[in-house]
Formats: structure tokens, sequence, C-alpha cells
């Protein structure tokens, strides 16, 4: 059975980063906070091109822990929540490929991969947007 990730509702804007988290963070440090940001920010492109390249599923894993706890950290939560959702299925897939290997197992959940990379696609593109109008 396959699981579609939740995302937006179209028509929807995604929601700007949470600042009251990085204001948990860095207090009124306005200058540590726009750092974080900006380093958020300078890391959507790469992500986004990892995301549509990358083939191995443990890679993947890795770079989705990586989006979720950036995300996490700057606020974005709807990012983060789905990075979330799709690293629990990712952790999953691994562990059936080493217990089954071959490669109709891997196809299997390919479909299901996709929609996840799509959902954090749309919510990167969302944020990229949303960057260049701040």
């Amino acid at each position: 059975m396959s699981v579609e990730p939740e995302s937006p509702p179209r028509g929807q804007p995604l929601l700007p980063l949470d600042r009251t988290l990085l204001e948990g963070l860095f207090g009124a440090d306005t200058d540590s906070i726009e750092l974080m940001i900006g380093l958020f920010v300078d890391s959507l492109e790469p992500w986004r091109e990892r995301l549509r390249t990358e083939s191995e599923r443990p890679a993947l894993r890795a770079l989705v822990h990586e989006i979720k706890g950036a995300a996490s950290t700057v606020g974005a939560q709807p990012l983060a929540q789905s990075a979330a959702e799709f690293e629990i299925r990712l952790v999953g897939w691994i562990k059936e490929d080493a217990d089954t290997p071959s490669a109709a197992q891997s196809d299997r959940h390919a479909p299901e991969e996709q929609a996840y990379r799509l959902t954090l696609l749309g919510q990167i593109d969302e944020l990229l947007v949303w960057a260049a109008r701040s």
C-alpha cells in the first residue's frame, strides 16, 4: 500500500521560517539569526540538486536527515515534517533492501520515493521564492 506524503494544499503558501525558534536559540542577537537563515537559504539549491540526482538510498537518507535538522532549527516546519516522514520511510526501505536484496524489491518503492522527493522539491522551491522576495 502506498501512502502519499502530506503537503500543503495547492494555493496555500508555505509558511516562511518561524523565527521564534531562532530567537529561542539566539535571543535578540539578530546578526546570528540572519546568519542562520542565510546559511539555510544558501543550502536550498544544493539540496534541491542532490534530491534530484541522488540514487543511493543510504546517501539519500543522510541528505533528508540533513534537511530535516536544518529545517527544524530555522523553523521551516512543513519542510522539516516532510523530511522526517521521508526519512522514516527511507530507513524502512533500506532495511528491506538489506534483508532481501533484489532490484525488484528496491523498485517496488520507487513511486512512493518519487512522491516524497517531489514534495520536498516543491517545498524547497517555495522557500526559494520566499527567500527571493525577502
